[in-house]
């Protein structure tokens, strides 16, 4: 069986590497957001959102799965 997870939108803050950033949840809560070594680095930007996986018990990390919309230019 699959751990419970909880998807939620992330807000690229700051770009660490090509697989690590930080972001922030819609209720302002700092996070950091990695890509697992199995996908390929995606291009992702500050101010961009994406969308992250995170385990109920902890908001602190999520993983990402998608981007979501790009960051206006």
């Amino acid at each position: 069986m699959t751990a419970p997870s909880i998807r939620a939108a992330v807000t690229v803050r700051e770009i660490l590497t090509p697989r690590t950033c930080r972001g922030t949840l819609p209720n302002g809560r700092a996070i950091l957001v990695f890509v697992p070594r199995t996908v390929a680095p995606p291009q992702i930007n500050t101010g961009d959102v994406i969308i992250a996986r995170l385990s109920p018990a902890d908001f602190s990390t999520g993983e990402f799965v998608e981007n979501c919309e790009p960051a206006a230019k």
